[in-house]
């Protein structure tokens, strides 16, 4: 974590015990004081409320297909993803979804076959 009053970088240590197993995080975001993580192949989104000093892993929602490509904007997650992740020819369905971190709510916003 960046530390912009005595600017420099932070080093903080998550609880082991709350990190899910094999779980690997590619994508990051912050919304207020919460870090929001995902992962490739899970539903699930985890976050770590920074402004407590106990950095605690805790599942924050769930999208309703697997995160391939996230992005945030405000307190949104969006995510880009396939129906079928195992579809390499790129034929089926693919889905865009929304969850809003306030409340935890996900909705589909655009279904398209290629």
């Amino acid at each position: 974590l960046y530390s912009t009053e005595s600017q420099s970088w932070l080093q903080r240590v998550v609880r082991p015990e709350s990190l899910p197993p094999n779980v690997e995080f590619h994508h990051a975001f912050c919304f207020k004081d919460t870090l929001y993580l995902t992962c490739n192949f899970h539903k699930s989104i985890y976050r770590i409320d920074l402004s407590s000093n106990d950095y605690e892993l805790h599942e924050a929602g769930k999208f309703n297909h697997e995160a391939e490509k996230p992005c945030s904007y405000g307190p949104y997650l969006f995510n880009i993803s396939k129906t079928d992740i195992l579809d390499f020819e790129g034929t089926g369905e693919k889905v865009i979804e929304r969850i809003n971190m306030k409340t935890g709510e996900c909705e589909s916003l655009l279904k398209f076959e290629s």
